[in-house]
């Protein structure tokens, strides 16, 4: 009867179990971690904390958690096995702590002993079964082979090397279930602890290290939220533990698996354990803006308590505003953990609390992780905080761990005999992995000594830490210091236990040892120079009062002058000093600069040098006195100083110089200076003109004199005042010892002439006088005449005779030095001027002669003439002009009309006072109506213009506009005709006067002339890419606008709306003009818009209408002008053409997937090979929070985006391309993608590729926007491509003039217009609902036809009835080991 019960039962769970446990699935993640025994680390204790489905029930094969459970702290049973390398141990079973009905899950943990086997020190631990929900999401729910979940763990008892104790792993906790909103930024740090204080890193688990269920499921390693594992549903920070969650995830239910590993601070390269974390997360939809609760207090705290006794831990919260409340804490925590009833804080309108209260009993001695986080309005979850707890046995629980001064040497107030220092503490300690220091102090707190605790040279020996002091420190002998521990220089013996807090106090240092402790101090009376002695030679002696040694490290003695400063150091460790007995010698450099019966000091630092023994350890202090220097040379009785003489010197102070040698003479023979010194002339600004290096062979001595010659070139000017400075050593002694540096001296002197026989001299001037023009002159010709005082020649370097008109503005310049300058009469410049100048009759000019324009013949006159300028009256370039000359002018009363008169004919004639000829630059005659509008106008350069004598004749044409009996008027340019003498330059001004027409036009009268076309200039609206203008209806009437065309007549216009035409073309088409500026800072791309004539009634013959042009012209910046391109090997290339303006979208092209260089214009065209990853990042610029959506985008083998040959790749958010992929972006104003290059088949396989881009940007704090929601695959339309009817352009911005005016909408889509193909302007986007057939279908409305899977496979397992009897084999064979299973122990 027994085996038919127990074949029943097998029956019953083989449907039972798949169909329940596999479709519907209880699993919501867990942890492990493990300890070994100290004392046996064979030893280890496992600890499992799993999570399920509340709500969830499998017969005896998973008990529901109640509270009944919670109180008794039940052991129950649950699906699955623990297995340790590979090997079955024993069925899982949990001690439920916590649930929430709610979110439908339960959480509780199993302790698990376990022996490694003899020799064994690694060993995996895992809890493998199936199933996660059916609800899990991740991979777009394609979830492949199933859900199985896996944990598994590394117990590694090796010693470590560091500590040399088996490592402790970390501790970590989660919450079963994250709730998030979509459109709200979420982190969620995995918290851990690790008793061992090492770094602790994070990755996703990794089915290549049997981290994952392989039999049951591939919920497994990096978060997916589509099937093609494109979209990243978290982003993980391995160094910090941090999960940023995509905030566009679709809504749904995803499983993250996680694994935290410790490295050693001595290896960070080498994990010591794995633990893995794994819990799921909830989207939903946001009702609302974001919010999120804070917590207060600190995250990762770690105390140690006692069993047995009660321990509270308050938690405390505040809501994200006034107007929400905090309404319970939710919480991961041992058994045994009561929370109190939330209240709100005292005092408070925003903050709540409550306590938890925890009696742990001896069976919970050991490690134990709290986690805790608020909930706002039971929708909102504030982070995750997590308490580490300690728990101990009783009787190992004391005080705090702290210093114990009074035990420690040296103690307070003590005084230190010797070098060892020991720290005692309370109790029993270890090294701490942390660095933290022991710091011996000076009286200002300046550390002068510090050792790391956690180094090699600290021992630490029960409840000390002790280490040995240098010699070379340099503690005084009876001066205080100070010791001071930082806290956390050691840990406790036991597992967190809180860091020892730091202690400081005081000690005298005695010394390092024993005998002689008379301080080192220097013996001034003994050494040389003694104080307040003179001091002859160069050798100084320090003496002191025993035996020393020089330093070991840089010291130095110093001698400083009466201003104390530096004028010599030497280093007492080096081998410029040296040391005999209780003396230090050394030697002052010969060419040190000290004054005779100067007062210096020598001043000696502390430790200068160091005692003979080792163990003294004091510095002798610092010691100075003051010393008088005589001189370098020891054997001298009698010294004077070298020192210069002027009133022995040429120039001598005031006299007046003709020459060129100057000499300077001193007290002593002299030799020349080893290192520069200069002699200087400096002008009345004291501005030097002229250094002489003393040292170079520009210089002579002979005896007690320097000399050197002075350059022809210097600017002395005749009669100027000048100063001579010689510098201090410009020369020395010819007595090698002797260096004193003569002083420095300076004296003034005048300036006469370089030659030497200067006598009467005169320098060089203008005479403007002698000059053609001379000042007032009234000027006819060309040439011009500048004289001088004297015979001159041409300068040799630049000067300028310039010309300049009443408002003082550069008409004419030529360089005195150039061949159009000659020397007239030997005394004058002469050059004529271009008959080009735009000089005007009777105006006044002025005429500039620099100051170098000549220069005297002798060679030694080297005087500067200064500048001149005069005025003078100009009348014609024509020498005979005289007073008599007349400018050209128009003669209206001669001319045809006269002002006032009538014709009837269409002969006009311009009569002007000379015989002329045609202008060489275009200027006009014009015939203005009564409104001053032109009816013509004629360009008097061209051959419809005739010149009789003094008259210039056209005629108008029989079509110009003009009628009988009506007004007009006569306008004539200035420069419409000129003289015909050449040299008469002058311009007629302009004429205008008034006439009637009084003729008839007759058909016979009307000639074979072209109609004059009106050119309005047209309101271009320029893009990057791209010019349009808009044609206002009022101007052309309605017409068909196919008509109007470009300078290509295939290239239309369009309809745009009831009140406009549009016409258009990208840059490189409808064979646009392009042109790079003058400046070439910019491109002018120009194209014209014709309008014919429309009939003036339907099938009419004839028109009253003018023929229309339109001129566009865009003016671009040169460095908005480039192309983005690629080369997939078939020589197709993409271009992207920059923008420029304040476009608010932009597309670049990146190097790699790394994002870190885009590439710039000059790069391209860009080499790639075809189907190759190119990698593209899409921006928007707005003002505020917005988000931005790539929308659609496809490819044209034409930079026009309406052309019909297109291939789409993304539309409506969705990749319909298999080689798209929607990348992780940094911002929500940023997009990122990658496709595979491609060409175009047929005859555009070697032509150009263009990509456009629809965009969109949205409100980030709406929950429902376009943006939020991402792709909507169920509104694609791939394969129809927009028609030029649906993709219509308009204006971003208001246009000037007839242009109509559209604005965007904030939301809505938008093309980008600044760094992609030929896109220009804004484009509408549709979205929401689909249309097919004139029937609307709701999206959300098909969700309900989708095939649920799970019913799915229940079919299949009742449709196979063969596997019924393996399924009873497996189910007869686990119900026997679950015999074993209900019998097992409870740990």
């Amino acid at each position: 009867m027994r085996r038919v019960l127990l074949l029943v039962v097998c029956l019953a769970s083989s449907f039972i179990e798949p169909a329940v446990s596999r479709n519907v699935g209880h699993y919501k993640g867990g942890s492990i971690t493990w300890k070994a025994d100290e004392d046996n680390p064979s030893n280890v204790v496992v600890f499992y904390r799993l999570n399920f489905r509340h709500h969830y029930e499998n017969g005896y094969l998973h008990t529901q958690c109640t509270d009944q459970a919670v109180q008794d702290r039940s052991v129950l049973n649950t699906e699955g096995s623990f297995r340790v390398d590979g090997r079955w141990i024993s069925w899982a079973k949990y001690i439920c702590t916590d649930y929430d009905d709610e979110m439908d899950w339960s959480a509780g943990y199993f302790i698990m002993p376990y022996t490694l086997e003899p020799g064994q020190t690694r060993v995996d631990v895992n809890f493998e079964e199936c199933c996660w929900p059916t609800t899990v999401g991740n991979n777009g729910n394609d979830q492949g082979n199933g859900r199985g979940w896996n944990m598994v763990s590394t117990v590694d008892i090796s010693r470590r090397p560091d500590t040399g104790l088996p490592n402790s792993p970390p501790v970590a906790g989660s919450f079963p279930v994250y709730r998030l909103y979509r459109g709200c930024k979420y982190t969620r740090y995995i918290r851990a602890w690790d008793a061992d204080g090492d770094d602790l890193r994070c990755r996703w688990t990794d089915p290549n290290r049997n981290e994952c269920n392989a039999n049951n499921g591939d919920i497994c390693g990096e978060l997916f939220v589509n099937s093609e594992r494109t979209k990243k549903g978290a982003i993980l920070e391995e160094d910090t533990c941090k999960i940023t969650f995509n905030r566009r995830n679709p809504a749904g239910t995803y499983a993250v698996a996680v694994m935290v590993e410790d490295y050693a601070p001595s290896d960070p390269t080498t994990p010591l354990s794995r633990i893995p974390v794994q819990f799921l997360i909830e989207v939903h939809n946001r009702d609302g803006k974001c919010r999120k609760p804070e917590l207060l207090g600190e995250d990762g705290t770690c105390t140690t308590i006692p069993a047995g006794r009660e321990t509270r831990i308050p938690l405390r919260a505040r809501s994200s505003s006034l107007d929400y409340a905090i309404t319970s804490f939710e919480t991961i925590k041992p058994s045994g953990v009561h929370v109190s009833p939330l209240r709100r804080v005292h005092g408070s309108n925003d903050e709540y609390t409550v306590t938890l209260s925890w009696i742990p009993t001896r069976d919970q001695i050991g490690r134990h992780v709290i986690c805790y986080e608020a909930e706002e309005d039971h929708k909102f979850s504030s982070d995750m905080f997590c308490i580490y707890v300690n728990v101990v046995d009783a009787a190992d629980f004391g005080p705090q761990l702290a210093v114990d001064p009074y035990e420690s040497t040296p103690a307070p107030g003590a005084r230190l005999r010797g070098e060892t220092v020991t720290i005692a503490y309370s109790r029993e300690i270890r090294k701490s992995p942390r660095p933290a220091f022991i710091s011996i102090l000076d009286a200002s707190n300046n550390p002068i000594y510090q050792i790391d605790s956690s180094s090699s040279e600290i021992t630490v020996s029960g409840k000390t830490m002790s280490f040995s002091l240098p010699y070379d420190l340099p503690l005084q002998r009876g001066v205080a210091y100070k010791v001071r521990v930082d806290e956390g220089a050691v840990k406790s013996a036991m597992d967190c236990e809180a860091a020892p807090q730091g202690d400081e106090w005081m000690f005298v240092f005695e010394s390092f040892c024993d005998g002689d402790n008379s301080p080192l101090v220097v013996s001034p009376v003994d050494s040389v120079p003694a104080p307040g002695t003179e001091m002859f030679g160069n050798v100084v002696s320090v003496t002191y009062n025993k035996k020393i040694q020089k330093p070991s490290t840089s010291v130095y003695i110093t001698i400083v002058d009466r201003r104390n400063t530096p004028i010599f150091r030497i280093d007492t460790s080096t081998a410029d000093a040296s040391v005999s007995g209780r003396t230090l010698s050394f030697s002052v450099p010969l060419t040190l600069p000290l004054e005779y019966q100067g007062w210096y000091r020598i001043r000696i630092d502390e430790g200068a040098v160091v005692s003979a023994r080792a163990c003294e350890q004091g510095l002798p202090p610092m010691a100075e006195w003051d010393f008088v220097f005589v001189t370098f040379c020891s054997d001298e009785e009698v010294y004077e100083p070298l020192t210069v003489l002027p009133s022995q010197s040429v120039p001598s102070p005031g006299e007046n110089f003709a020459g060129q040698t100057m000499m300077i003479r001193y007290n002593k023979e002299i030799q020349k200076p080893v290192d520069s010194a200069y002699i200087t002339i400096l002008d009345a600004f004291y501005l030097p003109i002229l250094q002489v290096d003393t040292s170079t062979q520009d210089v002579t001595v002979s005896g007690n004199t320097l000399s050197f010659v002075l350059s022809m070139d210097l600017p002395l000017q005749f009669g100027g005042g000048y100063t001579i400075r010689v510098d201090e050593g410009a020369a020395r002694s010819a007595q090698d010892c002797d260096l004193i540096p003569p002083p420095s001296a300076e004296w003034e002197f005048g300036f006469v002439t370089f030659c030497a026989d200067g006598g009467d001299y005169e320098p060089l001037s203008v005479l403007p006088m002698e000059s053609s023009p001379f000042p007032g002159e009234k000027f006819a010709g060309r040439l011009m005449k500048i004289g001088y005082n004297k015979q001159i020649k041409k300068p040799f370097r630049p000067a300028y005779i310039s010309l300049f008109d009443s408002a003082d503005s550069l008409l004419f310049q030529i360089d005195a030095t150039s061949p159009a300058v000659s020397i007239v009469d030997g005394t004058s410049l002469g050059f004529t001027l271009p008959l080009d100048l735009p000089l005007a009759f009777q105006g006044v000019y002025k005429l500039r002669v620099d100051g170098w324009a000549a220069v005297s013949v002798l060679g030694c006159d080297v005087s500067r003439p200064d500048s001149a300028e005069w005025r003078f009256t100009f009348l014609t370039f024509c020498e005979d002009g005289g007073d008599s000359f007349e400018p050209l002018a128009v003669l209206p009363m001669e001319s045809l009309p006269r002002p006032g008169g009538n014709i009837t004919g269409y002969e006009l004639k311009i009569q002007y006072n000379k015989p002329i000829q045609k202008p060489t630059s275009p200027a006009h005659v014009r015939i203005l109506n009564s409104e001053d509008s032109a009816v013509y106008e004629v360009d008097t350069t061209s051959d419809e213009v005739t010149i009789e004598g003094s008259a210039l004749k056209f005629s108008l044409p029989a079509a110009a506009a003009v009628f009988f009996g009506s007004d007009y008027r006569v306008m004539v340019d200035q420069g419409a005709a000129r003289s015909a003498l050449e040299c008469d330059t002058t311009l007629s001004d302009t004429a205008d006067w008034r006439f009637k027409w009084t003729g008839r036009r007759l058909p016979g009268e009307i000639i074979d002339k072209p109609v004059v076309s009106t050119s309005p200039h047209g309101n271009a609206d320029c893009r990057e890419n791209f010019m349009q203008t808009f044609v206002s209806k009022r101007l052309v009437g309605e017409i068909d606008p196919a008509s109007m065309y470009l300078n290509d007549k295939s290239c239309t216009g369009r309809h745009y709306n009831k009140t406009h035409y549009v016409i258009g073309t990208s840059y490189d088409a409808c064979q646009t003009e392009p042109e790079v500026t003058a400046n070439g800072r910019k491109m002018a791309f120009r194209n014209v818009v014709f309008i014919p004539p429309q009939p003036y009634t339907p099938g009419s013959e004839i028109t009253r209408d003018h023929f229309i042009e339109i001129h566009l012209t865009c003016h671009v910046p040169t460095d908005r002008v480039s192309y983005l391109s690629f080369d997939p090997n078939v020589t197709t290339i993409v271009y992207y053409e920059e923008g420029y303006g304040n476009f608010n979208f932009s597309l670049k092209m990146y190097e790699d997937e790394s994002y870190r260089r885009a590439y710039r214009p000059r790069e391209f065209p860009v080499g790639v090979q075809l189907n190759q990853a190119m990698h593209f990042e899409g921006r928007v610029t707005c003002n505020g929070d917005c988000d931005l959506m790539i929308d659609t985008c496809w490819a044209t083998p034409t930079s026009n985006p309406f052309d019909l040959t297109r291939f789409p790749f993304i539309t409506n958010g969705c990749p319909i391309d298999d080689t798209v992929a929607l990348l992780d972006s940094p911002s929500s104003q940023k997009e990122r993608f990658a496709i595979n290059s491609f060409a175009f088949l047929g005859d555009n396989i070697h032509g150009t590729v263009y990509v456009h881009c629809d965009m969109r940007i949205c409100d980030v704090n709406d929950p429902n926007s376009r943006c939020t929601m991402g792709c909507d695959s169920e509104d694609q339309s791939p394969t129809e491509a927009p028609s030029k009817d649906n993709n219509e352009l308009r204006p971003e911005a208001p246009s000037r003039g007839d242009v109509p005016h559209s604005e965007l909408v904030f939301g809505r889509g938008k093309r980008d217009v600044s760094r992609v193909g030929s896109s220009s302007a804004a484009y509408p986007s549709t979205g929401g609902q689909l249309r097919l057939g004139g029937e609307q279908i709701d999206v959300k409305s098909n969700q309900s036809l989708a095939v649920n899977p799970d019913v799915v496979e229940i079919a299949m397992l009742g449709a196979i009835m063969l596997l019924l009897l393996v399924l009873v084999a497996m189910q007869c064979r686990r119900t026997t080991r679950a015999t074993g299973k209900a019998s097992m122990s409870e740990v």
